[in-house]
């Protein structure tokens, strides 16, 4: 639009960069602040489900064990099975790290995507 209505072809990088954010400002496509707002409630209401916070945990003690944050002891239940686990996971994985990470990805999101989607 900018090439055919305006001649922008010719234009510099400088005269481009300035419609481009005229264009956007005018346009407000993403409606940002009720956008904003919108996003606000549905995090409002989402964080006081179980599932929500069970998914928190869940991502925070994956993210933990991804970076190498958990202590080796740590006591949550998912990681105490979750190392059970590994064990028979280690066959599969050269390293007992990776063999962790994948009985804790078995035990939390794969978990959970096979209940909350059965196969029929």
């Amino acid at each position: 639009m900018r090439d055919e209505l305006f001649n922008g072809r010719t234009w510099s990088n400088l005269k481009r960069a300035e419609y481009l954010n005229i264009f956007l400002t005018n346009l407000d496509y993403l409606n940002r602040d009720g956008l904003a707002l919108n996003f606000v409630t549905i995090m409002d209401e989402a964080s006081k489900s179980a599932e929500f916070l069970q998914g928190r945990t869940d991502a925070t003690t994956n993210f933990g064990a991804t970076m190498r944050l958990l202590r080796h002891d740590d006591p949550d239940p998912v990681t105490v099975e979750a190392r059970q686990l590994a064990v028979s996971f280690e066959k599969m994985h050269k390293d007992p790290c990776e063999a962790f990470l994948a009985a804790l990805y078995e035990l939390t999101i794969c978990q959970h995507l096979r209940n909350s989607f059965p196969k029929n």
